[in-house]
């Protein structure tokens, strides 16, 4: 799983060269598919995802 955790009230998450689908397992966020990789953008103190 990955983890990010908050420096200010907005940030970004992107996994390269993305396969497979991710579940958010802690946190919020919006979920945008961009060529070969996933952009997470939230906000809030900390986002887990995992990899199915």
């Amino acid at each position: 799983s990955y983890t990010i955790e908050q420096t200010n009230s907005e940030w970004k998450m992107i996994v390269e060269l993305a396969k497979g689908t991710y579940d958010v397992i802690e946190g919020e966020a919006e979920m945008e598919i961009h060529e070969n990789s996933i952009i997470f953008t939230g906000t809030g103190e900390r986002l887990v995802i995992r990899e199915r």
